[in-house]
């Protein structure tokens, strides 16, 4: 399966997000602080649209390295839709464990692991989601690997899907706490599009990563409307 392209369009000043990010009271996925273009939340980084209609959105990205130690560390990148029901995600992700990293590919969330098949640094992956009436369509795709998965799910009623967004992500326990990030090199986003559309020709949300250890990882303004980069958490 093909993807699409596209992209976006920042705003804002990193010293104008580091001051208006309050001080985080526990390690809880949360909104730290809102400005009218860009949010602060603990656990993920990119950018997301609330489209008059959910239709697809679609990403490519090379997936990262990390930096281990001994700390066990959790890191997600993907395209996701979000409404009236639990998001759906579609990506790769990338853990350490005793000082070693994995990576691997997933379907609906990190716990949907695709376990047939390998990711590995420096792959190229593309990923895309398209929604239908009553039903939803996802792939993701290692074009260095040369492997490809796909499938759908669907509904007796129809469907509503209010947001889409690509993101780089923190990962968080059952009860809403975020875990250790790992320290990834930085992730460029390509192709990024929405509707068929590059992502920038859209209304904007611009989210950058204030971890609940202070860390900040932060995506660059869109370039083309379509690419943009997250940095490595903390730099």
């Amino acid at each position: 399966m093909s993807i699409r392209r596209s992209g976006v369009v920042l705003i804002a000043t990193l010293a104008a997000v580091a001051a208006m990010a309050p001080a985080a009271s526990s390690a809880n996925a949360r909104v730290l602080g809102i400005h009218p273009q860009t949010i602060v939340a603990t656990d993920r980084a990119g950018y997301a649209v609330t489209p008059a209609r959910v239709q697809r959105v679609s990403a490519a990205w090379t997936q990262p390295s990390a930096d281990c130690t001994a700390k066990t560390t959790y890191a997600t990148f993907d395209v996701s839709i979000d409404g009236t029901r639990r998001p759906f995600r579609v990506g790769t992700a990338l853990e350490c464990h005793g000082g070693r990293a994995t990576s691997y590919g997933f379907i609906g969330g990190p716990r949907g692991r695709v376990s047939d098949e390998a990711v590995r640094p420096g792959d190229r992956m593309r990923a895309s989601i398209e929604v239908h009436r009553t039903n939803f369509t996802y792939s993701l795709e290692d074009d260095t690997a040369g492997w490809a998965v796909g499938g759908g799910t669907g509904s007796s009623s129809p469907m509503h899907f209010s947001t889409v967004a690509v993101l780089a992500r923190a990962r968080t326990a059952a009860a809403g706490q975020v875990l250790p990030v790992t320290r990834f090199d930085t992730v460029a986003f390509e192709l990024c599009r929405v509707n068929g559309h590059p992502m920038g020709l859209e209304q904007l949300r611009r989210i950058v990563m204030h971890t609940p250890t202070g860390g900040l990882a932060r995506p660059s303004s869109l370039t083309n409307e379509r690419r943009f980069k997250v940095s490595r958490p903390g730099d």
